[in-house]
């Protein structure tokens, strides 16, 4: 077990081996210990809930729809990742599970199996975000290239951030 020690303020990007995983124990303190993936978490002050299953709340900074791609914003809540916006690459917490208006709070999720009976994805084929946030299997042609999963059926994808890809 590792523990780690942040400021208020900071980024943490960790890849996890077989067996290991991210527990929170305080606003600070972040312990190592689930499953193997890779991870981007902002910290914005505090963290928030953790379920175990990927899912986080936050607090929408304007409104925002659901099954969109959310960064933080300065304000400390979360707003739209835009693929057309490079400075946005790195930033992508998570896919938001409904909508919200500005002060509410919001689920994001970060890894996992999300559903949606209103999709219609290709099935095994990469899904990325486009810009707004909005899901999409068109890869971007300007700003940056960013996989968020695979689309297990046509109204299911799993969640798996990858390294975003700038284009120039």
């Amino acid at each position: 077990m590792i523990d780690v020690t942040f400021p208020t303020v900071a980024t943490l990007s960790l890849t996890f081996a077989q067996g290991s995983g991210l527990t929170v124990t305080s606003p600070a303190v972040a312990t190592l210990a689930a499953e193997p993936q890779s991870v981007a978490l902002y910290m914005m002050g505090t963290w928030p809930e953790i379920s175990g299953s990927g899912i986080y709340t936050f607090v929408a900074d304007g409104t925002l729809s659901g099954h969109r791609v959310v960064k933080p914003t300065t304000s400390g809540k979360v707003g739209y990742v835009s693929s057309a916006v490079p400075a946005d690459a790195p930033k992508a917490l998570g896919i938001t599970l409904g909508a919200a208006v500005d002060g509410d709070q919001l689920q994001v999720q970060t890894f996992g199996v999300m559903e949606e009976p209103t999709w219609a994805w290709t099935v095994n084929s990469p899904v990325y975000c486009g810009v707004d946030g909005v899901l999409t299997q068109v890869v971007p042609s300007e700003g940056f290239v960013l996989c968020v999963g695979v689309a297990l059926k046509a109204t299911s994808i799993n969640i798996s951030f990858k390294t975003p890809i700038i284009l120039l």
